[in-house]
């Protein structure tokens, strides 16, 4: 179903809501950035299935520490997708 993989780039896709970043792969996690549509990230681990989400780890000049975990998409829509710069 991931359309992801580790050591590539991905963007957060258009729409009005940003992804939220939290400190673990899991909805308990606790939230330490919004990353906004259009906004490009380093993906670095995962996938990890969580609450029904999939998970990566990403990496981002603005969340804190460099980097966090946030959901691709719930199967049925995606809010990463791969990117081709």
């Amino acid at each position: 179903w991931s359309h992801l993989a580790p050591q590539t780039q991905a963007i957060v896709t258009a729409g009005d809501l940003p992804n939220r970043v939290r400190t673990e792969p899991s909805l308990a996690g606790e939230v330490i950035q919004q990353i906004y549509p259009q906004t490009v990230v380093r993906v670095l681990e995962g996938p990890v299935c969580a609450d029904g989400l999939i998970f990566w780890k990403v990496e981002h000049v603005s969340i804190p520490g460099g980097s966090g975990w946030t959901a691709e998409g719930d199967l049925s829509e995606y809010w990463l997708e791969p990117y081709s710069p």
